[in-house]
């Protein structure tokens, strides 16, 4: 697992106004293949908490995205 600050930094980095979640994540795993949605979702939310992004779209967009993907799994659970 990659270190939530290492990944909060990349997700700074790569974000910008109107990239679509999906690319969000594709972007971070880029850098950092092992990292899961659950960990990227989370240095989304340390992002927000603990490091004082420079603008404030990328801020929002953040935000958004930190909201809508905190519930969703990689993949989803098989049930026997």
């Amino acid at each position: 697992m990659d270190d939530i600050k290492v990944l909060a930094e990349t997700l700074i980095s790569v974000m910008h106004p109107g990239m679509k979640t999906k690319h969000v994540i594709e972007a971070v795993r880029e850098k950092h293949p092992g990292a899961s949605k659950k960990s990227i979702v989370r240095a989304a939310f340390y992002a927000l908490t603990e490091t004082t992004p420079a603008q404030s779209d990328k801020t929002k967009h953040l935000h958004n995205f930190a909201l809508a993907e905190r519930g969703e799994e990689d993949e989803p659970k098989i049930v026997n």
